[in-house]
């Protein structure tokens, strides 16, 4: 998964703000996720949901018809 340190520091390369293999420095990196997490309220004001993909392994059983997942 990715964190939000990997997010800032990718979209810093692609605007060319750090250097491949650079690290943004202690206070870019607090300016930056101020700027994210103001990006996230905005879009929650907007009624814009955030979305994360989590892959989980199931072990099924072969004569079983159905199965719960979650809490039930």
């Amino acid at each position: 998964m990715t964190t939000a340190l990997q997010l800032i520091t990718g979209s810093m390369r692609l605007i060319e703000a750090v250097e491949s293999g650079e690290a943004p420095t202690t206070d870019e990196q607090t300016d930056a996720l101020a700027v994210l997490n103001q990006l996230l309220d905005s879009w929650s004001i907007h009624g814009l949901a955030v979305y994360r993909r989590e892959f989980s392994p199931y072990v099924t059983v072969a004569a079983q018809a159905s199965y719960v997942i979650g809490a039930g």
